[in-house]
């Protein structure tokens, strides 16, 4: 048997007595995914079985962070045969220097990857200026992947949300320089535990949250499972279908309490209570 939901009692109230929820979400489905970075020791010993689980766990897609020692090709068929997707890529900047450019598009056109995210940025660019030059940096990037059917996207942290002298937060600084077509990965445990809410990051450059991490956090705890705390789900739902343009939910938890792959399967379990509870699932 799968495992049961839990959600504390406030929680589960404001997912079920959300006035009007259930016509909000109606007929909206987004499609969850797993960032494999949550199962990377399992996926290093056997990336086959992991992948083949993931998708009878219910998984419609993966996000990579790293691909094992396996060509694309390999990966390829391997995804294929689990009928999962390829929804991203945690890719770092470097692999898209001119140097290793065409290889790192080639390896992920094969794996029919469209997005390539870079997960965080070296401290050279952790300065006002950096942010403005990495965001020119992003601009041109964005450019060059355009006519190959690619975007450039940048995975938050904590460190995007400490406002600089100005007053200004890097998240800001980099997104308001870049174009419509850099997406903006929100993680929204890393925004949660930053002191930020979700809801205006995704307000701000609407059409752009492409894909978003979910995950859960106590204060104490910055990898909880889903429906742990007390987070509005609903309304942070409600913006992912809406004006935030969001065509992937992607989870990602580190478990210190449970097996890594009991513990996505949970989070799935978890999070597909909350869609229901807000009549997402279709």
């Amino acid at each position: 048997m799968p495992p049961t939901t839990h959600f504390s009692r406030r929680t589960f109230s404001k997912l079920v007595l959300t006035p009007l929820a259930g016509k909000l979400f109606a007929g909206v489905t987004i499609p969850v995914a797993l960032q494999l970075f949550s199962v990377r020791n399992e996926c290093e010993k056997d990336l086959q079985s992991v992948l083949t689980r993931v998708a009878r766990f219910g998984y419609r897609g993966v996000e990579f962070a790293g691909y094992y020692g396996r060509s694309a090709v390999e990966i390829r068929h391997i995804l294929d045969n689990a009928s999962l997707q390829c929804c991203g890529s945690h890719t770092p900047l470097d692999q898209l220097s001119p140097d290793t450019f065409d290889k790192t598009i080639e390896f992920n056109r094969t794996l029919g990857n469209r997005w390539l995210i870079v997960p965080g940025l070296p401290a050279q660019y952790h300065s006002s200026e950096g942010w403005r030059k990495a965001a020119e940096v992003f601009t041109q990037l964005s450019i060059r992947l355009a006519p190959l059917g690619m975007r450039i996207g940048y995975h938050n942290h904590a460190l995007e949300f400490r406002a600089d002298q100005a007053g200004q937060l890097p998240w800001d600084v980099f997104f308001h320089n870049t174009p419509p077509e850099v997406i903006a990965q929100l993680d929204l445990g890393n925004a949660r535990l930053a002191g930020v809410d979700p809801n205006s990051l995704l307000a701000r450059y609407p059409g752009r949250a492409k894909s978003v991490h979910v995950k859960d956090c106590l204060p104490d705890k910055p990898d909880v499972l889903i429906g742990t705390s007390n987070f509005d789900w609903p309304s942070f739902l409600r913006m992912c279908q809406s004006s935030a343009g969001t065509e992937w939910y992607v989870i990602e938890h580190e478990s210190h309490d449970l097996p890594a792959m009991e513990a996505v399967e949970q989070s799935l379990r978890r999070f597909e209570g909350i869609l229901r509870a807000c009549s997402v699932c279709g």
